[in-house]
């Protein structure tokens, strides 16, 4: 039979816990605010197909980094450069295509 010990924190964590989500919760209500004072209620054009591009490319870097982490892990040091030159490629293309937004 397993028990399972209950988790307990300390009064300090929680205290920055809820610190850094009021902290969050400020900039993006700011953030929201600033936009609806700026813009109104309009939108404007965002071009779809190149909001998903740019995502996916994002996360496909993301996936090549972690590739790369691990190989580095494992000492794999050739699947390590390799993984690593994917995502600076990818993450270049990413910049450049978010610049002509």
């Amino acid at each position: 039979m397993v028990m399972s010990i209950p988790m307990r924190t300390s009064p300090a964590t929680t205290v920055w816990v809820v610190a850094f989500l009021l902290s969050d919760s400020f900039i993006f209500g700011g953030l929201l605010i600033m936009r609806f004072n700026l813009l109104g209620l309009t939108r404007p054009h965002l071009d779809q197909v190149l909001g998903l591009a740019v995502t996916a490319v994002l996360l496909i870097s993301s996936f090549f980094m972690n590739r790369a982490e691990t190989s580095m892990n494992h000492g794999d040091r050739k699947g390590f450069v390799l993984n690593i030159i994917i995502t600076l490629v990818m993450g270049i293309g990413f910049f450049t295509w978010s610049g002509w937004c």
